[in-house]
């Protein structure tokens, strides 16, 4: 059998990409034809090729490989490097244009000959400023903002327009509330393609904190770093302000919705917003391009409020409903427009994600779905039918379904349970279904007709035994008595020899929004543990009662303490993994995370029951104290007013500082220099505190990873893996 190495298994390797199956990115829809976007490359199929091939015993790398597009083919073309690009595309003459912006000012325009399969000209646009944020419409016009402020079309004439410079304090070239709250695109287009609505977001009193870039000795500035700072909104402070424009492309005209122009009190309403204080999530058009729908959420994040307004001249036009909790509220998914009158949200107000019909001429709202499961995702409308994934079957899955809105009939919309990405084209209601399992890498199923298996990339290498399982668990969180499942994944020993002790590693995450067990190809922590699993080790990883796509019911136990219920549940599941893997050695265990990983990683040190079995602990880009977090995150789960007393004791018990001297165990931590999300203040924050005591200097050590943000990505990430291995295996081989 063929052995895999660090540069096999950890994305950034050099062979990393080769190792991993051949499934797109990104799928794009024009008229008959199918843009496949891939790592490296593209595929343009039309709906023929792609039947009559479903005849045949095709796989899916064989289906695309007559076909395929290498990014190396376009930069000889070019006579430009090409990395990872962005597609966009619009139907021309003679075939497609393909836009992608790839670096710099540059965008990429493709002429392919379809019939012919042939590249027939490649051409370079260069912007006159650097793109940012870009979004493209169904026309192929791609709108951006940049740095200096501006907002540019590039049009179907290959032509670049200037359509809005924004002098105020308000910037146009960053995403509101941090990417909080599902905000992903700062530009939106109307549906008839004649508007953008666009977000401004304002940050003057939000605090300025410094970074240092090395730089080349040789550079032509003649310096050897330079610095920069990042405005950081610190939980408690001040935070931002957010605006909402709308602009006309043809007349170039700009309106703002102003949230101040609202009534103070809203009939229906619960209350009235501080609106210089809040957030706008959910910006969606309506159908009829004539008016936008944003829910305004307070800043307390207990409370928010769903709202209409004129997309001519921003003014407000009716509120549609709100929703309040006693730990928090969280809406950010867009509505879903169907017709004039009605749309479709996604709410957690049973405690759980769930579709719902809004009639704003009846002022009602009819439930679509229901259940103790999530909807994760309402993918489009067609044929009075909304389609949808969810984990109704499972938590380890996310199934596809659609919902006959009168009936309420619900069915499948692919019968194989595991895990769906789905493409819908809106212009022939045919769909591409990318599904794959934790046994199976994958198969892409066109309209659930032509299904094309993708081929095993790992077939004929040794690879480590891996067991997915659940257990129940009965949780004592503050007061209350809470039933849940705990998954759980075991890596075994490569070279297993029964009757042999082996050292534990136990990988750890525990955070809202992040899933690590689930019915899907490949590990959930990115090679890590292969790597250790080969070097003798069994690697348990858990995914407690916070964890993603539990919904909000369970979920919100965090609030208002960040690691309480993770630690019963993870000593939960070291007992379950001693009971049932006798072979572990309990003496000698490991635990490691990043992030809120590596804040979890750190109370486990200090608060687990098995804090005396633990060997080492590593904590990567670590959370310290959550008053150096950002105000969106650490005010959800920990409360506003809880940040606003100097001497909250809710602030203290989150803080590792508070516990650091109960540390009896070995503690690495790791930091990138140039963290914009959890900055590098907060390990320094620590080592400051201990350096005045002295008292544990002896159990800490601390590597900065120069050049890097909240994570080490491409070919040194290998060194930060090789580096955590060596400092785990010091300790547990002694």
């Amino acid at each position: 059998m063929k052995q895999l190495t660090l540069d096999d298994w950890i994305p950034g390797g050099k062979y990393y990409e080769s190792h991993q199956p051949f499934s797109p990115t990104k799928i794009l829809f024009c008229n008959q034809y199918n843009i496949l976007c891939f790592s490296d490359g593209f595929v343009i199929l039309s709906n023929d090729k792609i039947h009559q091939n479903s005849t045949q015993s095709t796989s899916f790398n064989q289906l695309c490989q007559p076909y395929y597009h290498s990014y190396s083919e376009l930069s000889s073309k070019a006579n430009c490097e090409i990395k990872h690009p962005t597609f966009y595309f619009c139907e021309a003459e003679g075939g497609f244009i393909l836009l992608h912006l790839y670096e710099d000012i540059h965008f990429l325009i493709v002429k392919l000959n379809i019939e012919h399969n042939e590249i027939e000209d490649v051409t370079i646009a260069n912007a006159p400023e650097v793109p940012l944020y870009v979004q493209s419409n169904e026309n192929g016009i791609v709108a951006f903002s940049t740095q200096r402020n501006n907002l540019y079309i590039l049009d179907q004439k290959r032509r670049f327009n200037i359509l809005y410079h924004c002098t105020t304090n308000y910037k146009i070239n960053k995403t509101p509330s941090r990417d909080e709250f599902g905000i992903e695109h700062l530009i939106h287009w109307s549906p008839d393609n004649q508007k953008i609505a666009f977000y401004l977001t304002e940050d003057e009193k939000v605090p300025e904190y410094p970074y240092i870039h090395l730089t080349d000795i040789d550079a032509p500035n003649n310096k050897r770093f330079l610095t920069h700072t990042t405005k950081y909104p610190f939980a408690g402070q001040e935070s931002e302000s957010t605006r909402i424009g709308i602009l006309d492309i043809e007349t170039k005209k700009i309106v703002f919705i102003d949230c101040k122009d609202d009534p103070t009190e809203i009939p229906g309403t619960q209350r009235s917003i501080n609106h210089q204080n809040s957030y706008m999530p959910c910006l969606s058009w309506a159908i009829d391009s004539k008016h936008i729908y944003v829910c305004e959420l307070e800043r307390s994040q207990k409370y928010f409020q769903a709202k209409k307004y004129s997309a001519d001249s921003g003014t407000f036009e009716s509120f549609l409903f709100d929703e309040e909790d006693d730990c928090y509220v969280e809406p950010e998914h867009s509505f879903l427009s169907i017709s004039k009158s009605k749309f479709i949200f996604l709410s957690q107000r049973t405690g759980y994600n769930h579709l719902y019909l809004y009639d704003e001429e009846l002022k009602q709202t009819e439930t679509l779905t229901q259940g103790e499961w999530n909807v994760t995702q309402c993918i489009g409308y067609s044929n009075n039918k909304i389609i949808y994934l969810s984990t109704e079957n499972s938590l380890l899955n996310q199934d596809a379904y659609w919902i006959d809105i009168d009936s309420k009939k619900t069915s499948f919309l692919t019968e194989k349970k595991g895990h769906h990405t789905l493409y819908l084209n809106k212009t022939n209601n045919k769909w591409i279904d990318c599904f794959d399992a934790h046994d199976n890498p994958g198969e892409i199923i066109f309209n659930g007709e032509s299904v094309y298996s993708i081929e095993n990339p790992l077939n004929g290498y040794d690879l480590p035994k891996q067991t997915i399982g659940s257990f129940p668990y009965t949780l004592h969180s503050q007061g209350k008595m809470i039933d849940h499942a705990i998954y759980y994944r075991v890596t075994f020993p490569m070279n297993y020899q029964k009757g042999k002790k082996y050292p534990v590693i136990f990988y750890v995450y525990g955070g809202p929004h992040v899933q690590l067990i689930s019915n899907h190809w490949g590990s959930g922590t990115k090679g890590f543990e292969e790597m250790m699993s080969a070097e003798g080790y069994y690697v348990l990883c858990a995914d407690p009662i916070t964890s993603m796509n539990r919904g909000h019911k369970e979920e919100s136990v965090i609030y208002p303490y960040l690691n309480k219920t993770q630690i019963e549940d993870y000593d939960a599941s070291l007992d379950y993994f001693f009971k049932h893997f006798e072979d572990a050695d309990r003496n000698k265990i490991a635990v490691y995370g990043w992030s809120f990983g590596g804040y979890m990683t750190l109370s486990m040190l200090l608060m687990s029951k098995y804090r005396d079995h633990f060997k080492i602990g590593v904590a990567g880009g670590a959370v310290i104290d959550w008053r150096y977090y950002e105000v969106m995150y650490s005010e959800r789960y920990m409360g506003y007013e809880n940040f606003l007393d100097k001497e909250s004791k809710v602030a203290k018990e989150n803080d590792i500082k508070e516990k650091i001297d109960l540390l009896q165990t070995h503690l690495y931590l790791i930091h990138c220099d140039n963290d914009p999300v959890v900055l590098p203040l907060h390990p320094l924050s620590l080592i400051n505190k201990i350096n005045k005591t002295g008292e544990i200097l002896d159990l800490i050590d601390f590597y900065l990873f120069p050049g890097h943000e909240h994570n080490v990505k491409g070919p040194q990430r290998i060194a930060l893996m090789n580096k955590i291995k060596s400092m785990i295996s010091n300790y547990l081989n002694k």
